[in-house]
């Protein structure tokens, strides 16, 4: 009976398959160096927090990366020395950094609290009095209770909380029998049954339960024992990385025995015999940093393959020293001369074996069996089948006479469902037999060659396509069908509505209509008829290359100049486009290849990489040569049974594993930086969510805020929106990639900056950052301020209204004064001399000499001035400022002229706006200017009848008389004077005068002048 270790060993052993060691293609890395910002190029460790930062403990320093930008910390910042080792995030928020010269320490709160000052250094380092084997720390580790543990040069310490400080406890592990000059931590690990792992130089792999017990894992060799790094499989086994290879550990049949060796690569596998780190990611593949190069363990079809890389696969340095997985799946090296990112769901490249001549992929296929096929075709040596194996293609030359292999692509060689293979070269096409075996096929004989006289239209075939009937449908000088139920080969015409020239691509959808693309545009098959779908349905222009039906049943196309689009048939059978093209975030409309993996994801081939598409949240991504494309030039695609991506060209091919979309968290965002008026404003180097309470300068105007979402998924980039709550509106900006903003000039007040981070899937930060920052008003413009000078103003106001008032009613008094005394004064002087005249008249009545006519004459201007003096008294009257004072004197004045005459006379004034103010010179100005059009109709016009219309309008007077009269005649003399006199009264008032005769007679005279 076997005992359980050998159970457990035996049991692994038969689920473990061999290892084979391979040079693999061009790995998708991004190598960042100094010259991208990094501190040093020596990287120790990486690490990253809660937050999503990336910490890269270097030889010159500590940097933080965020995806885009790095911040660099060292001894000036409070580090014991230059050269980091490791860095530690603790339960509590606080930092721990490990040199080679003691431990630092970085509070959140202490560093918040002290935000908008000079707070000094940044790292607060931790004195420890370790006695003489003091040396350099390693490693930092906390377990489940708090506990805070260092690796060192001189041993294990646990850091215990004292009062004023910390003290480090040391931990022996030195055994009494044995004999070593120190016991070196290199790293400390969980223990999957509990407890911890400690793995030493010189002393291999120790174990601490619970109980504070520690044992020394005894199943190591001797070359063993200088273990560096721990990772811990999902199966509680442990994978060790030793300076002699990469150890497999798992339990034993009981607790206390020594662990059980499993199966691991052997130390002639790896790149170098020295493993300095070992990390076990999240889909199960194991990476390996070693002295000269990355190994790469993963599984294929049951087996362990392994992997390496070197510099000629795209590594910055081969001596590799850490490696990390971040939360977006990619993989972190760091080594000697930098650091590298493995992009997360990069493609893997594979070459071709070399040959003679012109060599290009030209299709890919797979067999009944499941083997992925590249077709590839030479010059010299004529056409291949590679299979791909799990490591690599291994070659097979298919048995053709040396014929010309054509210019066909993508679509080419088919092995029907009853197992034979249909080839197809420029000079016919080939069915061999019946076979999964890739050898018995290289070495058969063709059933039958078809030619253009068995049918096609031509010996080149340039596409082969087989639908669910096994019908074969063949592109060659035209369309033909090898219906296989009557094993005829069917032409069809331009008369059925086929295409008419070169088909680029078929596909088949749910229904069992044969999709066909070409330079025309789309064309379905079914029920034995040809439907063609053009621009004029909405098809996106250019040629049709490439036609894919994903798992939901839609039909997807590239053409050659219109991006991509999906068709679906309506209800009513009108079909329906939806383009994506460079507008929606392609990286060009020309489309070469197009797949959709079993997700209903698209892979869009073009010649500047792939384009991947997710149509259900619109998020589109590109990969390229740095993404590990064997080229950005593409000609064919296809996805296995797997789920895998496949791309192929000239410089060979490329396979895709996508990952399973997993959930991840929404992007956080940080403010990072804040300036204002160009002063800035201390922040904690961790970032902060939202700074709260900052009160500026009046002068400090001039705002700039900085902004970081860490994150990684390379394609995948995070943009941004913000808003500035009292900055005149509360609507997101659009998103951005820009990481800053900058406000120029903001007036006084209270604002709230809040800005969000946006990732490719559309997910928004779940808080917001925000900044809180108060501008005050100079004193000037202070509230009080404010006040006194408006009480000031108002009582400036008031003073210059009472004396304006006192003026205007002394002026009104004066007015009234001078009409007083005009009235009484003036006129009853021009009154008595008119009668006196009269009165010395009539008692020389009988006197008809000079003395006679001079008192006639005396007497007729005394009664003229009293008239005058009369409008001269109205005019200056303040009792008569009003319009309808004004209409009155003008309403009586035409009615004694006229009437006295025995002219008709009609005079209309409506009683609106009669109310309205009018200044005395506006009064008199007026009925001088009617008295004169009144006057001229009365001496001049010999007219019978004057209608009078007088209307204000809003703050004007408008007046109208009109005669029957004779009308107006050139005339020199008093008439004309008598025109020119009302236009510059008009004029004066600053209105018009318009005068208009007629031909047949009349006279209209129209005044517009402002009142008030």
């Amino acid at each position: 009976m076997r005992s359980p270790r050998g159970r457990i060993a035996g049991a692994l052993l038969a689920l473990a398959c061999a290892l084979r060691a391979v040079q693999a293609g061009q790995l998708p890395v991004r190598v960042y160096t100094t010259d991208d910002g990094l501190a040093h190029d020596a990287v120790n460790r990486i690490v990253q927090d809660s937050r999503g930062f990336l910490w890269f403990c270097t030889d010159s320093g500590l940097s933080r990366f965020d995806g885009d930008r790095f911040a660099n910390f060292s001894a000036e910042d409070g580090l014991p020395s230059e050269r980091v080792m490791d860095l530690l995030e603790a339960a509590d928020g606080a930092y721990w950094i490990a040199t080679d010269s003691g431990l630092a320490r970085l509070d959140p709160a202490e560093t918040e609290s002290a935000e908008g000052r000079d707070r000094g250094r940044t790292f607060t380092p931790v004195p420890l009095d370790l006695g003489r084997d003091s040396r350099g720390f390693l490693c930092l580790y906390e377990d489940g209770t708090g506990g805070l543990w260092v690796g060192a040069v001189g041993g294990l310490y646990r850091i215990e909380r004292r009062q004023g400080g910390y003290a480090a406890r040391a931990v022996d592990l030195r055994e009494p029998a044995r004999v070593l000059p120190f016991i070196q931590v290199n790293a400390i690990a969980p223990a999957p049954a509990g407890g911890l792992l400690i793995a030493t130089r010189y002393g291999g792999l120790y174990r601490r339960g619970a109980s504070g017990r520690i044992e020394r894992e005894r199943g190591l060799r001797d070359s063993e024992q200088n273990v560096r790094a721990i990772a811990a499989d999902e199966d509680g086994s442990l994978w060790l990385a030793t300076r002699a290879g990469l150890v497999h550990l798992g339990e034993g049949g009981r607790p206390a025995a020594p662990m059980v060796r499993l199966p691991a690569p052997t130390p002639e596998d790896l790149p170098s015999r020295w493993v300095s780190d070992v990390l076990r990611a999240s889909d199960g593949t194991l990476y390996l940093a070693t002295k000269n190069g990355l190994a790469v363990v993963s599984r294929e079809r049951g087996r362990r393959h392994l992997r390496r890389y070197g510099p000629d696969e795209g590594l910055a340095e081969r001596d590799l020293t850490d490696l990390l997985e971040d939360r977006d799946g990619n993989i972190w090296i760091a080594s000697s001369r930098g650091v590298m990112r493995l992009a997360a769901g990069g493609f893997e490249a594979y070459r071709l074996p070399k040959r003679s001549g012109a060599s290009a992929a030209r299709a890919f296929l797979e067999t009944r069996a499941g083997d992925l096929l590249v077709a590839e075709s030479t010059e010299r040596e004529g056409m291949f089948l590679h299979r791909f194996t799990g490591d690599g293609f291994e070659p097979f030359r298919l048995p053709l006479p040396p014929v010309y292999l054509g210019w066909g692509w993508n679509q080419l060689v088919v092995q029907s469902r009853d197992g034979s293979w249909w080839i197809p070269t420029g000079e016919g096409l080939f069915h061999f037999p019946p076979t999964d075996s890739l050898a018995e096929l290289s070495r058969a004989r063709p059933l039958a060659v078809y030619r253009s006289g068995d049918g096609l239209g031509s010996d080149e075939i340039f596409r082969l396509f087989e639908d669910s009937r096994g019908d074969l449908w063949i592109c060659a000088g035209g369309l033909v069908r090898l219906d296989r139920a009557t094993g005829r080969l069917v032409r069809h015409s331009q008369d059925e509505g086929a295409p008419r020239t070169w088909v680029f691509a078929f596909a088949e959808d749910r229904s069992g209509a044969v999709w066909m693309g070409n330079e025309e545009g789309l064309f379905r098959y079914s029920g034995g008829r040809f439907t063609r779908i053009t621009a004029a349905d909405g098809l996106p222009p250019g040629a049709v290359r490439a036609l894919v039906v994903d798992p939901e049943g839609r039909l997807w196309m590239g053409t050659d100049g219109g991006g991509v689009a999906r068709l679906e048939e309506t209800a009513r059978g009108v079909p329906r486009v939806d383009r994506y093209d460079r507008a929606r975030g392609l990286t060009s409309d020309a489309v070469r290849a197009l797949v959709a993996d079993h997700a209903g994801r698209l892979y869009i081939g073009t010649d500047r990489g792939v384009d991947f598409l997710d149509p259900r949240t619109g998020h589109v991504a590109h990969y390229s040569r740095s993404e590990g494309l064997a080229s950005n030039e593409l000609d064919i695609a296809r996805v296995d049974r797997a789920g895998h991506v496949w791309f192929g060209g000239n410089a060979g091919v490329s396979r895709l594993r996508p990952k399973p979309l997993r959930p991840t968290a929404p992007p956080r965002v940080f403010i990072s930086g804040l300036r204002f008026a160009g002063v800035p404003y201390v922040l904690s180097p961790l970032g902060r969510e939202n700074v709260a309470d900052v009160r500026l300068a009046p002068s400090q105007r001039q705002v700039e805020i900085e902004f970081v979402s860490p994150g990684y998924a390379g394609p995948r980039a995070v943009r941004f929106q913000y808003r500035l709550d009292g900055g005149g509106g509360r609507d997101w900006s659009a998103p951005s990639a820009t990481r800053s903003v900058q406000y120029a000039s903001l007036s006084s007040g209270r604002y709230r900056f809040e800005v969000r981070a946006v990732d490719a899937d559309g997910r928004v930060s779940p808080t917001p950052a925000g900044v809180e920052f108060t501008i005050p008003s100079p004193v000037w413009a202070r509230w009080w301020s404010l006040t006194l000078m408006g009480m000031v103003g108002i009582g400036a106001a008031y003073g210059v209204y009472r004396y304006r008032l006192g003026r205007l009613l002394a002026l009104e008094r004066v007015r009234s004064r001078i009409a007083s005394d005009l009235h009484d004064d003036v006129g009853a002087s021009l009154s008595r001399i008119a009668i006196l005249s009269e009165v010395a008249l009539a008692q020389g009545a009988r006197d008809t000499g000079p003395v006679a006519d001079l008192l006639r004459r005396i007497a007729a201007a005394a009664r003229e001035a009293v008239e005058n003096m009369a409008d001269i008294v109205w005019a200056t009257d303040p009792k008569r400022d009003r319009a309808g004072n004004l209409v009155s004197r003008m309403r009586a004045f035409a009615g004694e002229l006229l009437a006295a005459r025995g002219i008709e006379f009609r005079f209309q004034a409506p009683p609106d706006g009669l109310d309205a103010a009018i200044g005395p010179d506006q009064r008199r100005e007026v009925l001088l200017i009617f008295k004169e059009c009144v006057n001229n109709a009365v001496r001049h016009a010999r007219c019978t009848r004057v209608d009078v219309d007088v209307r204000i309008e809003g703050s004007r007077l408008l007046l109208e008389v009109t005669d029957d009269g004779s009308g107006l005649e050139p005339d020199t003399g008093s008439e004309a004077h008598g025109l020119g006199s009302m236009r510059r009264r008009a004029a004066r008032l600053n209105g018009r005068c318009d005068i208009q005769s007629a031909a047949s007679g009349g006279t209209t005279v129209r005044l517009d002048v402002p009142i008030g």
